[in-house]
């Protein structure tokens, strides 16, 4: 198998491969719709780039409604084979852990804010301004040169919400705090008092439904920008849901050049990541690009002018039932391991992959746009 040293990425090189492995083969350019020799796995893709799993949106017990110290954020990140833990307490982010690396594990501090609509502030230098609301908070995020990202949209008012989506940067479209207290009340308590200590893993996977409200918002949104979606454990370590079972549960993939604040919050705000369920099975690597007959790759987040002869590489670590979306409607479906489709012209397209019925993985967009 003959691999390219070099592959260019909009209208940047990557070399000598894109990390989350994504392969241009010399002699699929002649054909109209080439079927890649896919690699197996990530372990023959170079050290240039790398996949970081995360679990964004964590409580220490600084907030007052979580349990955790910072020890026990690590264990539970070293256990589920999470490399970055986004702790993000309530409005307290001086009192929070410690950030920077604690062993191989990388934590990142930022702070949840906001009491009508909540919001996670990402990166900058101080704390945000207390007391603010609506687009006051996300202009006060932005003043202290941090990342704006939606937490649980499902919950709260409509007005609250569009305040705040209005100007920021990102958004949870999972959020597995959402899909809990979506649950009956005589479902948590018996969850709380039996399964989760016998079977948390299972127990987590029970509550975890197909994000309706955050896939319906974040489709509008990317109809007009680009924006990025993410996947959010929100997790306090209470009430029997421990932060293993909330890591295992949904984690965040980036692709990262090097693991460090810098480059994973820039991962993140460009949507050059993917959102996977891994209580359901692992997700060892998951492959996503935009490709055109000039031998040129655009990754999750990127935007692209559209041109004749495009398609789109999807690739899965097993076979699954993989949905490719344009403009957030199904506009390809197939059984197995990968699917190759032509581009007919200009949308948002993202994907979406199911094991059983379940949702065990989805992108973020590749925006296709019009010449004009």
């Amino acid at each position: 198998m003959q691999v390219v040293p070099a592959v260019r990425v909009g209208k940047r090189f990557l070399s000598p491969l894109v990390g989350a492995g994504i392969l241009l083969l010399s002699g699929c350019q002649s054909a109209p719709l080439c079927s890649p020799e896919w690699p197996s796995d990530l372990s023959d893709l170079g050290d240039d780039w790398k996949i970081a799993r995360i679990a964004l949106h964590v409580h220490s017990d600084a907030s007052f409604d979580a349990n955790g110290r910072i020890e026990d954020l690590v264990e539970a990140a070293e256990d589920t084979g999470v490399d970055v833990v986004i702790v993000t307490d309530h409005d307290s982010r001086e009192k929070s852990v410690e950030a920077g690396f604690h062993g191989e594990t990388l934590v990142i501090v930022g702070e949840e804010t906001g009491t009508k609509s909540h919001v996670l502030s990402l990166g900058g230098e101080n704390p945000v301004a207390p007391g603010l609301e609506g687009a006051a908070l996300i202009r006060g995020i932005q003043d202290v040169g941090g990342y704006s990202l939606v937490a649980h949209p499902a919950l709260g008012s409509e007005e609250d919400r569009e305040s705040v989506l209005a100007g920021s940067q990102g958004l949870e479209v999972y959020s597995l705090s959402t899909d809990v207290l979506s649950a009956s009340r005589w479902e948590i308590v018996f969850k709380a008092l039996f399964s989760l200590w016998l079977f948390p893993d299972a127990t987590v996977r029970s509550l975890v439904d197909r994000p309706e409200i955050g896939f319906e918002l974040w489709d509008e949104i990317l109809s007009t920008r680009s924006f990025a979606g993410v996947g959010a454990v929100d997790s306090h370590g209470t009430y029997g849901l421990t932060h293993q079972a909330s890591f295992r549960a949904v984690q965040t993939h980036v692709l990262v050049r090097t693991v460090d604040e810098k480059n994973v919050l820039e991962a993140l705000r460009s949507g050059r990541c993917h959102v996977t369920f891994e209580s359901l099975e692992e997700v060892p690597y998951f492959l996503f690009a935009i490709t055109d007959e000039r031998d040129q790759m655009w990754l999750e987040g990127e935007s692209v002018s559209w041109r004749e002869g495009m398609q789109a590489w999807i690739r899965t670590p097993r076979a699954s039932d993989i949905r490719l979306l344009r403009n957030g409607n199904e506009f390809r479906r197939e059984e197995g391991e990968q699917l190759l489709a032509a581009i007919p012209g200009p949308g948002v397209y993202r994907v979406e992959v199911y094991l059983g019925g379940d949702l065990w993985i989805f992108s973020n967009a590749v925006r296709v746009e019009s010449h004009e």
